[in-house]
């Protein structure tokens, strides 16, 4: 694998282990609209949440009482809990950061009351009433939860098997540590469209 300009030699039998895993969280096709050509994230995170009546929290950052740097807790979120992080193909680096956001973002959640005030706060400051009503004073139930990953790029027969080696394993190593408590972890592909 050519990864950063660096070249590695992975044991066949651990790619594809990776590759099984990866394909088993991938969510069939539809849930959410094509992207358009040139859209950049923010404007395609506004069209999907004005098309189908999700929450936008895109660029909602939220300060945790003693941390040092704001958290966004996801981009879209909808009523049936699903948490959901988007992100542009790129290079594996990018996506391995996007599944990094997604896990930090979803520990805090379940663990901290004090993240959870915050972002309620946050949420209803910023007239996202609906939303904040979603986050609950108590620690959240896992297994009530749906931490979406959804990846925009080109439509491709081998997806996600497509996508860079280590991007597929920290989507691995990030999934299997948000089902360790028991969230749903799930892994979307956003066409490009014409």
């Amino acid at each position: 694998v050519l990864s950063g300009g660096t070249w590695y030699e992975i044991a066949a039998e651990f790619a594809e282990r990776v590759g099984e895993d990866v394909a088993a969280r991938a969510a069939p096709p539809g849930g959410l609209p094509d992207a358009m050509p040139g859209e950049t994230e923010d404007r395609y995170n506004a069209r999907a949440a004005g098309d189908l009546k999700l929450h936008l929290l895109d660029k909602e950052l939220v300060l945790p009482p003693g941390a040092h740097s704001r958290i966004e807790f996801c981009d879209l979120l909808d009523m049936n809990k699903r948490v959901i992080h988007v992100k542009r193909r790129s290079r594996s680096s990018t996506l391995s950061h996007l599944f990094s956001q997604g896990v930090v973002s979803a520990e805090l959640f379940l663990r901290d009351p004090r993240f959870r005030a915050a972002l309620n706060t946050h949420l209803s400051k910023a007239g996202l009433t609906e939303a904040a009503a979603l986050v609950p004073k108590e620690a959240p139930t896992p297994r009530e939860w749906e931490i979406v990953f959804a990846i925009i790029g080109p439509t491709s027969e081998d997806w996600p098997r497509s996508l860079p080696f280590f991007a597929q394993l920290n989507f691995k190593i990030a999934a299997e540590r948000l089902m360790g408590p028991g969230y749903r972890v799930s892994l979307v592909q956003i066409p490009l469209g014409s």
